[in-house]
């Protein structure tokens, strides 16, 4: 799917995202939240080592409400930072391929928005739209 991206799993977002804005723009809560939570995945790219987008598999347990008040500042935060982030509903056991599908879907979602990041996906070849 990322044919010339990193892509990394469980990464922190302060990792990602600078500290100071995040300090700046998110009330206590979610900045502590910041400090404390992961990202399923984060596609970095391989030419500016930049993050181009997050990913998170949400089952069952994101219907719970504390998970949805949580993943609502994780949503926040990633909109802070200025990269998309991803949700995937996680269904039984896929394959591979069903989940590189699915990726597939919600990134082709992100390149019809026409914001700046669909067009680094375009023009730096991070994104393959067809499968491999």
């Amino acid at each position: 799917v990322f044919p010339n991206g990193l892509v990394f799993p469980n990464m922190a977002p302060a990792a990602i995202f600078k500290y100071e804005e995040m300090k700046e723009e998110l009330t206590g809560q979610e900045f502590t939240y910041f400090l404390q939570s992961r990202v399923d995945f984060c596609v970095v790219s391989t030419e500016s080592y930049l993050p181009i987008v997050g990913i998170e598999v949400d089952s069952h347990y994101h219907d719970q409400e504390e998970q949805k008040r949580r993943d609502e500042m994780k949503d926040k935060i990633f909109q802070v930072g200025g990269v998309p982030l991803i949700r995937m509903r996680r269904r039984g056991s896929p394959s591979e391929d069903a989940v590189g599908n699915q990726v597939r879907e919600e990134l082709q979602r992100l390149l019809e928005k026409k914001s700046e990041v669909a067009e680094l996906l375009k023009g730096d070849g991070l994104f393959s739209p067809k499968g491999n």
